[in-house]
């Protein structure tokens, strides 16, 4: 591709577009202290603790906000694009062979109750026991972990009235009732990790100075990993989800022999209702099926991003146990 020094690159060194990028809703910077960590419950701690030492049970006291909330530091899984190289003649070229996945690390406060350093303390006991030296079936003690990233400000508007501040905020003697709103955080994006299981818990730090929060690390494995956007912020379906239908995809996805035999009223009259009206919706078959699902608390549609290979393509490794 020729190349042409005259042609206008004003924009490329613009401080005003820089500022548009700066003040737009969806273009200005990401801020890194808004998130969200959410663990499903590992079988083999409900069958061992029952509803004592799993995130949402009933007797947990709250382990799943716990988790949450005293998560103060983690980063996302990050992909790698494995090579070879070949050197025939000449300069040697590379070539991408597969991919491999970094382990992903957690920073947690912990209570007075020691409640969620015994979350994984537990977890990790049950997965190999040192005292027996057997290892739990995958599917038992792994689970599925979610990170949700948010944005301030940029969700829905909720409106509050003045009885709904704290006393020290309300004045009994206004007669004018004042009233407002708010935006609350938009979640943004998630990233889903499948068959996830710890395999390191650091060492807590003590100290006679200074007192501090007291902290550990957790260091997780995961087999794969999947980055939902919000489907309100990206569209990312292809030129042909935008144009066609269901059925018409999943038709053009067979061979030319089974599209007559579908097609063909004579070879079967069974299948002729289906295709006699566009009404027959095919999308169980012609998309992949993803046991995740996305039904999270935050009343959001986050949709598959099209064409994306479902988490569990190499097969239902270890499902979803909640």
């Amino acid at each position: 591709m020729a190349i042409s020094f005259r042609e206008g690159r004003n924009y490329g060194n613009s401080f005003t577009a820089f500022q548009s990028l700066l003040k737009g809703k969806k273009t200005s910077p990401s801020l890194n202290n808004l998130y969200a960590v959410e663990f499903t419950q590992p079988k083999v701690l409900g069958e061992r603790y029952g509803q004592r030492l799993i995130p949402g049970g009933s007797l947990s006291e709250d382990l799943f906000i716990q988790l949450n909330h005293y998560c103060s530091e983690i980063g996302t899984p990050s992909r790698n694009i494995t090579t070879a190289s070949v050197n025939n003649i000449g300069a040697a070229y590379k070539y991408a062979t597969g991919q491999s996945h970094s382990e992903v690390n957690a920073t947690f406060i912990m209570p007075r109750d020691t409640r969620t350093y015994t979350f994984f303390e537990r977890w990790m006991m049950s997965m190999v026991n040192d005292a027996e030296q057997y290892v739990e079936l995958m599917e038992n003690y792994t689970c599925s972990m979610k990170i949700f990233k948010m944005e301030r400000g940029q969700g829905k508007k909720v409106f509050y009235k003045e009885s709904d501040l704290i006393k020290e905020q309300n004045n009994p003697n206004d007669a004018q009732k004042k009233r407002g709103f708010y935006y609350e955080n938009e979640v943004t994006g998630c990233w889903v990790l499948q068959d996830v299981f710890p395999t390191n818990l650091s060492q807590i730090q003590l100290t006679s100075g200074k007192a501090d929060f007291t902290t550990f690390q957790v260091g997780f494995q995961y087999r794969n990993f999947r980055y939902y956007p919000n489907s309100k912020n990206v569209n990312l379906r292809s030129a042909s989800e935008l144009g066609q239908k269901q059925t018409t995809n999943y038709l053009n996805s067979l061979g030319s022999a089974a599209q007559n035999a579908f097609t063909n009223p004579q070879f079967n009259s069974s299948y002729s209702e289906f295709f006699a009206n566009n009404n027959f919706d095919f999308s169980a078959v012609a998309k992949p099926s993803f046991s995740e699902g996305f039904n999270v608390d935050f009343n959001l549609g986050f949709s598959q991003p099209p064409g994306t290979p479902p988490l569990n393509v190499f097969g239902n490794t270890a499902p979803d146990n909640r």
